[in-house]
């Protein structure tokens, strides 16, 4: 208490409280950054557990195969809490954008023609009509992609899908093959997003590098929002049993995903169905393949911290600077405290008491203003932050941030303070009271 009261005497209180005004800045900068960046951290990990399941089981197999795999681990590992057979299935494709247009077709006098129905006669009663379906072409696409057939149980899939959808999220679409009428449906899946800017339409679908080039009618359910996490390959999504009747192996699999409890947990489960597997299976986490957009995303993180915290470094120097003044400007002060007994450590703590004053109340009111911005600037640019990807911002300010944030300020000031206050203590009493 003493050394505070004193600290009033030797700096003055206008500087100190310029300089509480930076702590405060640079601490509510922090905050808010910390809070929008932590959002988009999220964002990012919905996509990339929407992409992958937490751990995914490669090995060519039968159905039969792939059950057994199943129930022997779920029975080993308690953490699973979902585990379903899948095909995975890099492949050239080419795809048109179909308009469906109804026709009417006829056999007259041996030959065979088709006509649009609002321009076919309604009069012609004598002829044998049947209706088809025609399409009209209007964008085309040859290109390499992978195909993900995955099972779909009470709409509900490993992967979280859903997430990622825009359009339609009736995932049960992509086992119908009939409507109820019976009548025949095309099939259903999902693209990623870019590859076709609409998210929903027919298209003519044919796999030539599956030796085939027969044409299949898709319908597109919705598109999946990747944002700037995109693969290597355009992705598409549809059910397991339709991609096996498509490349004629009914009873063909070759992964297994997985779905855990706890998805951070991934690696080291891999690792353990990894030993209890083999070798012949090829094991993957999808922290593992997103290892280097998580190592991105902590760097960027770490970037950003340095770049806001630099205010606070700002004012801490300004702290060094106030100090080392009032050190010199008051040398005749500090000899008499000195000659009237104050001890060294009293004189050091003056200085470290102010600066550590300045720096509590910069954490403290800070941290509560900077809370309530981050409140407030997710609100005021929510449409912004939704347009980034980010559906539901909120703040994010996890306890690790705040105590990072304020043990760092505290820090900082604690050490800008303890030249000043050695070059203090090592004054000489007599020679600045002889001056």
């Amino acid at each position: 208490m003493l050394e505070l009261m004193l600290s009033r005497y030797l700096i003055k209180p206008l500087f100190s409280i310029l300089l509480g005004l930076g702590a405060i800045i640079g601490v509510i900068c922090l905050l808010v950054v910390l809070s929008l960046f932590q959002n988009y951290f999220l964002a990012s990990e919905k996509v990339f557990m929407s992409i992958h399941p937490h751990i995914q089981i490669h090995k060519e197999m039968t159905a039969d195969e792939g059950k057994k795999i199943i129930t022997q681990l779920k029975n080993a590992f308690s953490e699973i809490t979902d585990a379903e057979p899948a095909l995975y299935l890099p492949t050239r494709i080419i795809i048109s954008k179909a308009d469906i247009v109804e026709a009417a077709c006829v056999n007259k006098q041996n030959q065979s023609f088709c006509l649009d129905m609002k321009n076919y006669p309604q009069d012609d009663t004598e002829l044998d009509i049947v209706v088809k379906e025609g399409f009209n072409l209007s964008e085309k696409k040859d290109e390499k992609v992978l195909i993900k057939g995955i099972t779909v149980t009470d709409n509900e899939t490993v992967m979280a899908i859903k997430r990622i959808i825009n359009g339609s999220s009736n995932l049960e679409r992509l086992n119908q093959t009939q409507d109820s009428n019976d009548f025949v449906l095309p099939y259903g899946f999902y693209m990623e997003q870019s590859f076709f800017n609409e998210i929903s339409g027919a298209f003519l679908i044919s796999f030539p590098a599956l030796g085939t080039d027969k044409l299949n009618h898709f319908r597109l359910n919705g598109g999946l929002k990747l944002g700037t996490k995109r693969g290597k390959l355009p992705l598409i999504v549809m059910s397991i049993e339709i991609l096996q009747t498509l490349i004629n192996k009914p009873n063909q699999l070759n992964t297994i995903e997985v779905k855990l409890a706890k998805p951070y947990d991934s690696a080291k489960i891999a690792q353990a169905i990894q030993n209890k597997l083999g070798s012949e299976f090829q094991i993957t986490s999808w922290i593992e393949k997103e290892k280097a957009a998580f190592a991105f995303l902590n760097i960027v993180k770490f970037m950003i911290f340095l770049i806001i915290f630099s205010i606070c470094i700002v004012a801490a120097i300004s702290v060094y600077s106030t100090l080392s003044l009032a050190v010199i400007e008051n040398r005749k002060k500090i000899s008499i405290l000195k000659a009237l007994g104050i001890k060294d450590s009293s004189i050091y703590l003056i200085f470290i008491s102010n600066a550590l004053s300045i720096g509590m109340v910069g954490v403290v009111v800070g941290g509560i203003l900077g809370y309530l911005s981050s409140h407030y600037f997710i609100i005021y640019f929510g449409e912004n932050l939704r347009a980034l990807g980010i559906e539901n911002p909120e703040i994010q300010l996890t306890q690790g941030d705040i105590l990072l944030t304020a043990s760092a300020t505290l820090l900082l000031f604690l050490i800008t303070a303890i030249v000043p206050a050695r070059n203090a203590i090592k004054m000489d009493a007599v020679d600045n009271l002889r001056q």
